[in-house]
């Protein structure tokens, strides 16, 4: 009965380790998506230029996606780090 106790005690400190684990990898790639999303705001003709250099893309998306990647990405950045999802019971 008491090596069960002490499996259980393990778990739930593995279990909250794994919890902080998780939270501090989440927020550090939030972080990262919001500041190379502010990066590519910050000189948007810079990163327009880059995205001319990828010959696949459309001649008439590229003045979109300059703006709207690094929209999607800080909003996503954002979502992390504040833990917000559209999810179903959220």
């Amino acid at each position: 009965m008491r090596a069960l106790r002490l499996g259980d005690r393990w778990r739930e400190r593995f279990s909250s380790w794994r919890k902080r684990l998780s939270v501090l990898l989440r927020v550090l790639l939030g972080l990262l998506f919001v500041v190379s999303g502010l990066g590519k705001v910050s000189n948007l003709a810079a990163f327009h230029r880059e995205l001319v250099l990828y010959a696949f893309l459309l001649a008439w998306s590229l003045p979109v996606l300059a703006v709207a990647i690094p929209a999607v990405e800080y909003f996503l950045g954002a979502c992390l780090v504040l833990d917000r999802w559209l999810q179903n019971g959220k």
